[in-house]
């Protein structure tokens, strides 16, 4: 399955958080499925880059210098348009992705990560974001229409 990639406007922007130890071909699935990719070493860079860019997707270390993917998931879903976060873990257990996906966040992977499990969880997770973006603008389009005054 191949990612369709369009202008970061339309289809988002993927942010990396920690991830260090893994491949140039998990970066090259990323880049496969994002126009435009940013990495953070932990949580205060992810923080400070959720904020200025407004990903469309965040996946995530379960474990950061300082903090954790929790930290991640909060000042995710804090956002205007919150961005789905796929978190990965050495030690992912049906326990984490329970507790992952009970918090909000869209996937749990093992690491290493299996690239074909990479590409579909990062397609799914934007794609969700694109879903939940159209019901965004549609609902304000909505209660825009609504307050125009009739004849």
């Amino acid at each position: 399955m191949k990612c369709l990639k369009r202008d970061a406007d339309s289809t988002g922007t993927l942010l990396v958080v920690g991830l260090t130890s893994d491949s140039d071909a998990a970066w090259k699935v990323a880049m496969d499925c994002f126009p435009a990719a940013h990495r953070a070493a932990n949580c205060s860079e992810a923080v400070a880059v959720m904020q200025q860019r407004s990903p469309a997707v965040v996946i995530c270390d379960d474990s950061l210098p300082d903090g954790s993917w929790r930290d991640v998931l909060d000042t995710a879903a804090a956002l205007r348009e919150p961005p789905a976060v796929v978190v990965t873990s050495r030690l992912a257990n049906e326990r984490l992705w329970a507790e992952v996906l009970n918090l909000g966040g869209y996937d749990l992977l093992a690491r290493p990560l299996e690239l074909t499990e990479l590409r579909r969880s990062l397609s799914g997770a934007r794609q969700q974001w694109l879903n939940a973006r159209g019901r965004h603008y549609l609902a304000r389009d909505v209660r825009n229409r609504s307050s125009i005054s009739t004849w």
